[in-house]
This record gives C-alpha cells, sequence and structure tokens, in this order.
C-alpha cells in the first residue's frame, strides 16, 4: 500500500506550475474572484466570505492561495504533495489553503457526470479544521491515495488508514493565550517543536496522565518542545497544580485564540468535538502545522517523527522513518524472517536493505552480509548458525524523497542447551559408596548388638 502506483500522478504534477490543466491544478493570478467556491470557511489569514454559487461544472478538491496572490487548484491530495516534496511549490510561499471532505467531492464527482447542470453546494474548510486518511482502495473518479476527512470519518477509519503527518493542515499566523490581561502568542517563543494537546479535564489526574505522556516526549526528542495543555471544559483550576514539567503551559480552552473571532481554538481543528480523546496538534515556530491526530498512545513513534522534522524540517516529512528492524523468533540452526517496520511517508520506496551480523558466545563474529529485501513485504529469511547467540540488524529504506537509515538493533539469539552427561565411573563410585555405607550400617547394628 505505501508503494502505490503514482505514474497518473505524476505525469500530472511533473509539469506544474508552468502548465497545468485547469481540472487538474487550476492556476489563476491576481486574486480568488475568479475561483469558483462555495460556503467557503477560510483561515484566519483571509477574510470570511461565503459565496453561493450555481451551476457549477468543476469544483477543486484543494484551492491554495500563494503569497503573490495567485491562486493552485488541485483534484487530490496526492498531487498537491508532489508539488511541494518536489519542490515545485515553496512550502514558505503558502498563505492559505481551503479544501472539502473526500465524500462532499466523490459525491460531486459522481453526480456531476450524470447530470453537467446540477447544482451543487460544497463546504470547504480551512485545512487544519480536516484530517488525513489513506485509502485501503481505490475510490473511483479518484487518482490518489490520500484523501480529507472530517473528525469522524478519520477517528473510525471509514475510508483507511489514519495519515495525520503532513504540511497540508498549512499555517496559522498565531497562538494567543491569555492570562488576565495579558496576552501572548507562544508561537514567539524560543522553541523548536510546539505540541497543543486538547482535552477535557474532569480532574487532576487526567493532567496527571497527559503531563506524563508529555515528558516521556520532552526526554525522547533532541530539541526544545513545549507541551501546551488546553482544557476544553474550561473548569479546571490549573492555578493549584503541581507541574512536573517546568515549562508546560496549562490553560483553559476560551482564553486561546488565533483570529480575531470569539475566543477558543478546540473547534478550530476539528469539525465535531471529542471530548474524551486527546486531539494533538504539533506545528513549528512559524505556525505550520504538520501533525494533527488523536490520542498519546504512541511516544516513541511520535518521538521519532519530531526528531527527525527537528533535523530537516518540512524536508523530512514525505522520507519513510524505520521505526524497528526485529526477527521473528530467532533460534540457532534455524531459518528466521526479519522484518523492517516503517512510519508514514510519502511517495514510493524505491529501495531497501537489510543489513544484518551473527555473533558466537565470545561476540567473534560468524557472518555479516547486507541483502536486498523486497518493498512489498519488508522482510527477508535467514538462517542461522549453530553457534549464533546475538544478532546484529540495521536498514535502509531509499524512497522518492530520500534514505533513511535505522539505528542497530541487537537481538539475543535462543539455543538448545545441550544436556551435561554424567560418565559411567561416577555411577559405579556412586555403587560402591552406597554399598559401603549399607556394609557400613549392618557391622556397627550387629556390633552394638552383639558386643555392646
Amino acid at each position: 500500500m505505501r508503494t502505490g502506483v503514482f505514474l497518473l500522478i505524476v505525469l500530472v504534477v511533473s509539469p506544474i506550475v508552468a502548465s497545468i490543466s485547469p481540472m487538474d491544478a487550476g492556476y489563476e493570478q491576481g486574486g480568488s474572484d475568479r475561483i469558483i467556491m462555495v460556503n467557503i470557511v477560510t483561515n484566519v489569514r483571509a477574510d470570511n466570505t461565503t459565496e453561493n454559487i450555481t451551476n457549477i461544472t468543476a469544483y477543486p478538491l484543494v484551492r491554495m492561495m500563494l503569497s503573490d496572490n495567485s491562486t493552485l487548484n488541485f483534484t487530490s491530495i496526492d498531487s498537491l504533495l508532489y508539488a511541494i516534496y518536489n519542490g515545485s511549490i515553496n512550502i514558505n510561499e503558502i498563505v492559505q489553503i481551503n479544501m472539502t471532505t473526500i465524500d462532499q467531492y466523490t459525491k460531486y464527482l459522481n453526480e456531476s457526470t450524470e447530470n453537467e447542470t446540477q447544482e451543487y453546494n460544497i463546504t470547504y474548510y480551512p485545512a487544519y479544521r480536516l484530517f488525513f486518511s489513506r485509502l485501503l482502495k481505490p475510490i473511483a473518479n479518484y487518482s490518489g491515495e490520500i484523501v480529507p476527512v472530517d473528525t469522524e470519518a478519520f477517528i473510525y477509519n471509514r475510508y483507511g488508514e489514519k495519515y495525520p503527518r503532513n504540511p497540508l493542515y498549512g499555517y496559522i499566523g498565531c497562538f494567543n493565550v491569555t492570562y488576565g490581561e495579558e496576552e501572548e502568542n507562544i508561537l514567539e517563543n524560543d522553541y523548536d517543536i510546539f505540541v497543543l494537546v486538547y482535552i477535557n479535564i474532569t480532574g487532576a489526574d487526567v493532567v496527571r496522565d497527559v503531563e506524563g505522556a508529555l515528558k516521556q516526549l520532552k526526554s525522547a526528542v533532541s530539541g526544545n518542545v513545549l507541551p501546551i495543555i488546553i482544557d476544553t471544559s474550561n473548569s479546571f483550576d490549573y492555578t493549584n497544580y503541581s507541574k512536573e514539567i517546568d515549562d508546560l503551559i496549562i490553560i483553559h480552552d476560551n482564553q486561546t485564540l488565533i483570529s480575531n473571532s470569539t475566543n477558543g481554538t478546540y473547534m478550530e481543528f476539528t469539525t465535531e468535538p471529542i471530548p474524551a480523546i486527546p486531539l494533538v496538534i504539533i506545528l513549528d515556530g512559524t505556525g505550520l502545522i504538520w501533525w494533527k491526530s488523536f490520542g498519546l498512545e504512541n511516544i516513541d513513534e511520535l518521538s521519532t517523527y519530531i526528531n527527525m522534522y527537528i533535523d530537516d524540517r518540512e524536508r523530512s516529512l514525505p522520507l519513510y522513518p524505520i521505526l524497528d528492524v526485529y526477527p521473528r523468533e530467532p533460534k540457532a540452526n534455524e531459518t528466521c524472517t526479519i522484518f523492517i517496520v516503517l512510519g508514514d511517508g510519502f511517495g514510493e520506496i524505491l529501495e531497501a536493505t537489510l543489513y544484518y551480523e551473527t555473533l558466537d558466545s565470545n561476540n567473534e563474529t560468524i557472518n555479516r552480509k547486507t541483502v536486498d529485501v523486497s518493498t512489498d513485504t519488508l522482510s527477508y529469511t535467514v538462517h542461522l548458525d549453530s553457534s549464533a547467540r546475538w544478532i546484529v540488524l540495521n536498514a535502509t529504506i531509499t524512497s522518492e524523497f530520500g534514505k533513511v537509515k535505522s539505528d542497530r538493533f541487537i537481538y539475543k539469539v535462543q539455543y538448545e542447551k545441550k544436556k551435561k552427561v554424567i560418565p559411567s565411573w561416577f555411577w559405579s563410585l556412586l555403587a560402591t559408596v552406597i554399598v559401603v555405607v549399607i556394609l557400613g550400617a549392618v557391622a556397627i547394628k550387629i556390633y552394638r548388638k552383639y558386643f555392646a
């Protein structure tokens, strides 16, 4: 699934921006008045407008405005990601991204093929209000694998597995928090990464659980991370809470804002409230949101993504991190299958290589080898020598947008311990000792009976 065929998309995106078909990525200069949009919910960098347009025959899935006031339209998320990752679009020149959900868009596509004069009503949201999924199976009339979805479809994997890591959520110009009469834009603080966690705080135990996960995350990340817990109930008394993380910010949702509208930012980032599950948003100091999902279960994986971003920023986003390289039940003198586990990335995986080395009980190398691994299965089977006691593994993944090498992983090799064979002379000696003991006991008994 990660190595899906993108030939059609590549053919479409290659000439961007010089020559683009109006349906796939319509390009217009001088503003958005000629872009056909319906019920546009604009983000903080544009005025709120709603346009009711009828007799529409061509809607885009995504509308992107750049800093030169030009506008790009896209009919698939994949083509937009290719344009950003291959450098055709400078991510720093993106002003705003609006898009509709895949269910609205496919309904429009299907109905428009049957009736070209039918009126349609599509809602476009700021991209950071939506989520993304990777399709489990293709959708008719849609050429990509990645789709924008609403909150419910994301939570329940209605279209496929979650795809939280990408730059298409766009930018927010500020994230202001209010303390009494003072207001501060936290993005102006000197941090590499900002982690926002929205949660309905019903008691101090909820905060402790979230803070514990954030503490673990901070300890696993190489850069400066500012964690912010936002209480969506707006009722928790955080002033009396004793924090374990010195720079942790705990704030009510109604004390935050990202625009000049009503205070409160939770509903800026979701289409419906899910109070029981933490909403996690990660952004950098420029306001670029590059991660959005629910839950804080897999801190190790999340810290890997953050470390990659700190090292290479948006260039890291299409790369597939190697989360693990492990052997299944390695046993001496038997075959063993080794698996490479990848995280989220984008584009085709071109090559996967595995290095393995086996060691004996004295840590001496028995053999070592680098092999090519199937990019479909990401697994390789080896035969372990009878004297193997350790196996050392690492892997390299080469994709369309770069190369990633894993850490070294070392595993014990199980082996059957030889049973100690007791020599035959031992049994003879034992029998002699037993006979002597018995005879001695009998002699003592007779002596005491007749001579004592």
